[in-house]
């Protein structure tokens, strides 16, 4: 069983390399925006967020689901790993066949082709190192996560750097740099993981893992929706100028995400575990992660509405300066995501997935009407209020379906009780 210790110390271990690596990932953003401007970087921006909606067809919530599974013991760690990467590979070059033959729907001046299957490699890459990191998680040996993350930032941070005091304009040159710090992080994680867990293909545990997909695959399916939809139909509806005063506020509130991700990273396997094992300190467990993570995602929103647009004004100058305003909008997410990190952790231990499905597509649902209602009279800035609204909408089921998920759980725990003591 994990202690309390393991636990806490793997958080702040996570989560202080985690807040360190996306203020890194965060300036690399400015610093790639500020010399691109606004028509080049919403191309990059462009891209990247059609690669990353997409990249369904090629993830199909398998992370997710290994985080599920991973503690749980049924199957060794090393085959459902590289059961995940093998398919990751096949259902990945499916997905680059999609791009190719939705090229010619697409407006070239916003996404150009050698652009966009650019930052479509990168994303394959960036998808590989999930799972390898997740698989870190998993095994609580989160030095190595935070090795493998550092090294990630920092060096496309230095690369970034190097490139904009070159000014180098070219949106292709900034991709080329991530290609590479992806292909070599996902090589040295490879190399690591292959000293703790024996990585080995297993055809029967890759088709039981297609079986058990289809809920994580739509959940995550539903999230790319509400998290990317909004940089892709402002490029789309707007242009690419918007997409460049939108994707900078964007990006830093998702950089931010990251930091009450690392809680849910580690709880979440934490928690499958003590609901497979009807652990009694499981309520105790879930009540201290929701104090956690409100407590996270308040300080985030007060800081990113404080310090965030002049912060925006400073690092990109008065050409972005809408961005800052964007940004003090959409603040108010990180409170509420951190809220929904806490719930959906207890939703996927205590196997909730099906109910949590329902939820998703509400909150995707309400957040493409209402974008195809007022982007065009609202601009941005009815994007970013539509972002705020569905992402609340989000959280108030998440809520609903995590505490039927903790109720069952503390009914499974009491009911071997029960029997013991029926004379």
């Amino acid at each position: 069983m994990i202690s309390r210790k393991q636990v806490i110390s793997n958080v702040l271990l996570l989560s202080s390399a985690t807040a360190v690596s996306q203020a890194a990932l965060a300036l690399s953003m400015l610093l790639t925006a500020r010399p691109l401007g606004r028509d080049a970087f919403g191309q990059y921006a462009a891209c990247f967020s059609l690669t990353r909606m997409t990249s369904i067809i090629f993830n199909l919530g398998m992370d997710t689901w290994l985080l599920q599974k991973g503690r749980r013991g049924e199957t060794p760690l090393g085959k459902l790993v590289a059961g995940n990467l093998a398919l990751k590979t096949l259902f990945g070059a499916l997905w680059f066949g999609g791009l190719w033959a939705a090229l010619r729907f697409l407006d070239p001046t916003t996404y150009p082709a050698d652009l966009l299957f650019a930052s479509a490699l990168a994303t394959w890459l960036e998808a590989l190192i999930m799972t390898i990191t997740y698989s870190f998680n998993i095994l609580l040996r989160n030095q190595v996560t935070v090795a493998l993350t550092v090294f990630s930032s920092l060096s496309l941070l230095g690369g970034t750097v190097g490139l904009s005091v070159m000014q180098q304009k070219a949106p292709m040159t900034y991709v080329l740099l991530r290609l590479l710090v992806a292909g070599l992080t996902v090589t040295w994680g490879w190399l690591w993981l292959r000293k703790l867990v024996t990585l080995s293909l297993n055809r029967p545990v890759m088709r039981a893992t297609l079986g058990d997909l289809w809920p994580f695959a739509l959940s995550d399916a539903l999230l790319l929706v509400y998290t990317q939809a909004d940089i892709t139909l402002t490029a789309m509806f707007l242009g690419k100028q918007a997409a460049g005063i939108y994707a900078p506020a964007s990006s830093i509130l998702r950089a931010l995400f990251v930091i009450p991700s690392a809680v849910y990273m580690v709880v979440t396997p934490v928690l499958s575990q003590m609901t497979a094992e009807a652990n009694p300190r499981l309520t105790r467990v879930i009540r201290q992660t929701d104090y956690a993570l409100l407590g996270i995602g308040a300080a985030l929103w007060i800081s990113v509405s404080v310090f965030g647009p002049p912060a925006v004004y400073l690092v990109l100058g008065a050409e972005f300066a809408a961005a800052g305003d964007i940004l003090a909008i959409m603040g108010a997410i990180l409170l509420v995501k951190s809220c929904s990190y806490a719930s959906a952790a207890i939703i996927v231990a205590t196997g909730k997935q099906s109910q949590r499905l329902i939820v998703q597509a509400i909150a995707a649902l309400i957040n493409v009407a209402l974008n195809f209602l007022l982007i065009r009279n609202y601009g941005i800035n009815g994007v970013a209020w539509v972002y705020v609204t569905s992402e609340s909408v989000l959280l108030a089921g998440y809520l609903i379906v995590a505490e039927q998920g903790r109720l069952q759980a503390v009914r499974e725990q009491r009911a071997p009780q029960a029997q013991e003591e029926r004379p």
